[in-house]
């Protein structure tokens, strides 16, 4: 289980999409090229987002969380609150 919090794997995956349309925006540079002695490789770094991206949604979706969906809100005009959340098993 990872100690990160949703917020925090939510903040990652956002970091990785920005950084992936900036690569989509300017593909050229981010090729393979050598100069003289010098061998530089950008030609991986979009597998290598889209991997710790598929990292992070693995992460965040073993998260529980609770989904609510709908509620019906149910006050009487005596101030009893019946309100609920639909689905809920009543008592």
């Amino acid at each position: 289980m990872s100690s990160l919090t949703a917020a925090q794997i939510q903040t990652k995956l956002t970091a990785i999409d920005a950084a992936i349309d900036t690569i989509i925006s300017d593909p050229t540079a981010y090729v393979n090229y050598k100069i003289g002695d010098k061998s530089i490789d950008k030609g991986n770094v979009l597998k290598e987002l889209r991997e710790t991206r598929n990292y992070y949604e693995k992460l965040l979706q073993n998260i529980p969380y609770e989904s609510i969906d709908a509620v019906e809100i149910n006050v009487s005009s005596f101030g009893e609150d019946k309100s609920e959340i639909l689905g809920e098993p009543t008592s």
